[in-house]
């Protein structure tokens, strides 16, 4: 499985979150919903479809799209993940460790 994270929206004035979190008290901060805070800080409808359409031309199968988070897990072969990432993927066994 492969996770696509999207960019957070910017149609509107409150996604701007520069410092929003850092320099408020937190007595002052907005508290949000996850609703709220998917609207307002969330991916864009027009990127998640633009990732559904790529994921489905590319015969990727969608496990889960979460707006909130920004991020749209895929599954596919790993044949079809390396050709159409242009990655190639290894295989690492590490030997056992006692700490």
């Amino acid at each position: 499985m492969v996770t696509i994270i999207v960019p957070r929206r910017t149609d509107r004035p409150e996604s701007d979150a520069t410092g929003l979190f850092q320099y408020h008290l937190r007595s002052r901060r907005k508290n949000y919903s996850q609703e709220e805070f998917a609207e307002i800080f969330g991916a864009a409808e027009p990127d998640l479809e633009e990732v559904e359409r790529f994921a489905s031309s590319h015969k990727m199968k969608l496990m889960e799209i979460h707006p909130g988070k920004r991020s749209v897990v895929i599954r596919s072969a790993i044949n079809e993940l390396q050709t159409v990432f242009a990655v190639r993927m290894h295989y690492y066994k590490q030997a056992h460790q006692l700490c």
